[in-house]
């Protein structure tokens, strides 16, 4: 699993450290802290979104309060594997959802908070999918990778192989 502590004071690669002309302050109702720039009061321009127990959740572009642009989105408690898989290939669905839950990592593009244009989404269980979001769904060209190694390579609309 992907986990970063922050840490104020080193430079480390594993840890987070406070850059120059930003702001660091709690989010609202919520224990989470929120480093970086701001517009008009609001999260706009390079962030990190940051947990009660220092790991970091988000890292990237920032508009008006929302992931916006080139990001890295990270979920600390992912679905338990062994409780489903992350592709259900024999539907042709890969489900990639955020509220599925059974993912761990989102790198790519946002749009207004959402997985969207290129993008790699990393599951719990091993399986990649590599491509193009649509409103947080696998849409357009793609490729998925299941953690034994099989490929479907393809179209994709609303997490179907088309």
């Amino acid at each position: 699993m992907i986990k970063q502590k922050v840490n104020h004071h080193s430079t480390n690669d594993n840890k987070k450290e406070i850059v120059p002309n930003t702001v660091t302050f709690n989010t609202k109702n919520s224990p989470q802290l929120y480093q970086g720039e701001l517009k008009s009061g609001k999260k706009h321009g390079h962030g990190t979104l940051i947990s009660e127990d220092g790991m970091i959740i988000y890292e990237g572009l920032w508009k008006n309060d929302q992931y916006h642009g080139a990001g890295i989105l990270l979920n600390h408690n992912p679905r338990d594997p062994l409780k489903g898989t992350f592709s259900t290939i024999e539907k042709n669905s890969i489900i990639p959802s955020r509220q599925a839950g059974d993912w761990i990592k989102y790198s790519g593009s946002f749009v207004e908070g959402k997985w969207e244009g290129f993008g790699q989404l990393f599951a719990a269980n091993g399986d990649k999918y590599v491509g193009q979001f649509k409103n947080d769904k696998a849409y357009g060209k793609g490729e998925f990778i299941s953690q034994d190694g099989r490929v479907w390579k393809g179209e994709w609309q609303d997490n179907f192989l088309v």
